[in-house]
């Protein structure tokens, strides 16, 4: 498990095995994450609230382009890990990881376009319809 910006065992040490569903070959033993481990993660993630939420809309997008930069980078080992661990055909995992990678460029680029059209944004209040 990845929390607060480290790689961490379970609390309760517990582990489970990752194989590959085509030939039952273990691939890896992971955390198996519980209660005590989600509530670790949303500690962190509320404590890195607030330095996030200090930084400026530049700085915060030069990180999200960072991480499409990464992912796009390694689309192939995602989608091959994807495949071994899940026996999800290779060319649909790799559009998923290309579609996985465009989410962190879409939050950078895309919403705060669509915001920032003021009173007349597509979010604006006047565009606002009950459903």
């Amino acid at each position: 498990m990845f929390i607060n910006s480290e790689w961490c065992a379970a609390v309760s040490g517990k582990t489970f095995d990752v194989t590959n569903p085509a030939n039952g070959e273990k691939i890896a033993d992971v955390p198996d994450g519980g209660q005590a481990d989600a509530e670790g993660a949303i500690q962190a993630a509320h404590d890195a609230f607030a330095g996030w939420s200090g930084m400026t809309a530049y700085e915060r997008s030069r990180i999200l382009y960072k991480a499409y930069e990464l992912m796009s980078a390694r689309k192939e080992d995602i989608a091959r890990t994807m495949t071994t661990e899940q026996g999800k055909p290779l060319r649909a995992a790799m559009n998923e990881a290309a579609l996985s990678a465009a989410v962190p460029l879409f939050v950078n680029v895309g919403a705060p376009l669509l915001l920032s059209f003021g009173s007349n944004g597509l979010f604006s209040a006047k565009n606002a319809r009950p459903v």
